[in-house]
């Protein structure tokens, strides 16, 4: 299994609407009425469920950022171990009774 490639989120021309200006749809997304798309807001996330989120929703085109979130790689989930070593430890542990 590869690991996926890190995400990075990069404003080139971040949007200057008024978060507070917008119309609230769900408790983290808001409608801006100026470019007429949902936004997200992914302020209070972390980078795993900033990934999460985006791996789920890849049609989401529009969010609000912290500074520290923007143009860094941002951590995901860790990758699960493989199931052999999970075998290995419980057989070990089995033989060890």
């Amino acid at each position: 299994m590869s690991r996926p490639n890190p995400v990075t989120v990069h404003l080139p021309q971040p949007c200057h609407e008024s978060w507070s200006q917008m119309n609230p749809v769900a408790a983290t997304e808001r409608h801006c009425v100026a470019c007429q798309d949902v936004v997200v807001d992914f302020t209070q996330m972390s980078d795993a469920e900033v990934v999460t989120f985006l791996a789920r929703r890849p049609e989401v085109t529009c969010g609000r950022f912290t500074e520290t979130q923007l143009d860094r790689p941002l951590r995901g989930l860790p990758e699960p171990a493989p199931r052999w070593r999970t075998w290995l430890a419980t057989t070990a542990v089995l033989l060890g009774l």
